[in-house]
């Protein structure tokens, strides 16, 4: 069973028993509500594929130090004494109460404010999901505006445990990575980096938490040593998200001689539909349909005309795809005054967004084959 399955199911089973207890603040914790913190560790793990080693395992989340299964095993033989120590017991026993109560209130596939599971969006949490499973890397690649992002961010809802790492100026090097990935873990950004990396794979080695690290082809070369580093040491699965620059960055015959390369089991490379042309193409990344159930739900109105100009626009690469289309739609929505969008007032808004001689150049110009609809 996956880390994503454990943590699935012992979050349904926690619920489900609504465990966890409201202790009090100052120690030593009444033997009373020591014994049902014990019934409700046992009446736990009488669960289904909810065992010592699962819940050792997903105790480690958040950065936190995992919960030992000898732990556990002497916590429940534990029996009462009149002078029960302070200090160890008690810690152990919030420690307990604590992660069975997180799992009872954790929300499961908590997806980010207008997230559509789009084709690309449904492929790319394919990749994530197959790459967990594999224990492996995975790169996927692809132009601005694809959802890419905020795809990401659906991941960490639906997958539990997943840590999602955005790279920024800040942490381009390897040292500001691993520190990055430190801070993401709960760490902060004390020690050294050697410190920070130690810290790092102690608290993920053989949790199989997914790591999916968004804007990847900002990292320097070196900083791409960190990452492997990071999951030869610790066999956490881990996606790397960004454009096609990726792609050369981890290719055997550029930087690494193989290193990366052998690593990698999944790639998915997003605008590849678009450069394949001919009946044998797999058809666009957008469709007609696809468009239409972006805004299906909102209060904006199209023509039909409107949502083929949109698709058209949605699957032109390096010119923005969905982004793009909704910021059209937002502007035009205002023009429009209450009616429906047409094709003619999306192409007015984007000569006014862009000019006129950029768009007939690099919109006009590739929009004028109908936009293809599903059979």
């Amino acid at each position: 069973m996956s880390t994503t399955e454990i943590l699935d199911n012992l979050q349904d089973n926690a619920r489900r028993l609504k465990l966890g207890l409201k202790l009090p603040d100052a120690d030593p914790i009444p033997w009373p509500i020591i014994e049902q913190v014990q019934r409700n560790l046992a009446e736990f793990l009488d669960q289904p594929g909810v065992t010592m080693v699962a819940i050792s395992r997903a105790s480690g989340l958040e950065g936190q130090r995992p919960i030992g299964r000898w732990t556990l095993r002497s916590f429940l033989k534990y029996t009462c004494r009149e002078d029960h120590p302070t200090g160890t017991l008690d810690r152990v026993v919030r420690r307990i109460n604590g992660f069975m109560e997180l799992m009872a209130q954790r929300e499961s596939r908590r997806l980010p404010e207008g997230f559509v599971e789009t084709k690309v969006a449904e492929r790319m949490l394919l990749i994530i999901e197959k790459s967990t499973q594999l224990c492996s890397m995975a790169v996927i690649v692809g132009d601005s505006g694809r959802g890419k992002s905020l795809t990401v961010e659906a991941a960490k809802g639906i997958y539990p445990g997943t840590i999602a790492l955005r790279i920024s100026q800040s942490c381009r090097t390897p040292q500001g990575f691993t520190h990055a990935l430190a801070s993401a873990l709960g760490f902060g950004w004390s020690g050294s980096s050697r410190e920070a990396h130690y810290r790092v794979v102690r608290a993920l080695a053989g949790t199989g938490r997914p790591i999916i690290i968004d804007e990847a082809h900002q990292l320097r070369i070196e900083a791409l040593e960190s990452v492997r580093d990071i999951y030869d040491e610790t066999g956490c699965p881990i996606i790397l998200v960004g454009t096609a620059r990726i792609t050369e960055m981890t290719d055997d015959q550029s930087f690494f001689a193989g290193q990366f390369a052998s690593r990698i089991a999944l790639r998915y490379d997003i605008t590849e539909a678009l450069r394949i042309t001919g009946p044998d193409g797999p058809g666009p990344l957008h469709s007609v349909e696809e468009i239409r159930s972006l805004y299906h739900s909102s209060k904006v109105r199209l023509t039909s005309d409107g949502i083929d100009q949109l698709a058209k626009l949605a699957n032109l690469p390096g010119l923005g795809g969905l982004r793009l289309c909704t910021r059209l739609v937002q502007v035009a929505s205002a023009a429009a005054g209450g009616k429906p969008i047409t094709a003619a007032l999306i192409r007015q808004v984007l000569r006014t967004m862009q000019g006129h001689t950029y768009t007939r150049e690099r919109f006009e110009a590739e929009t004028t084959r109908p936009a293809v609809r599903l059979a």
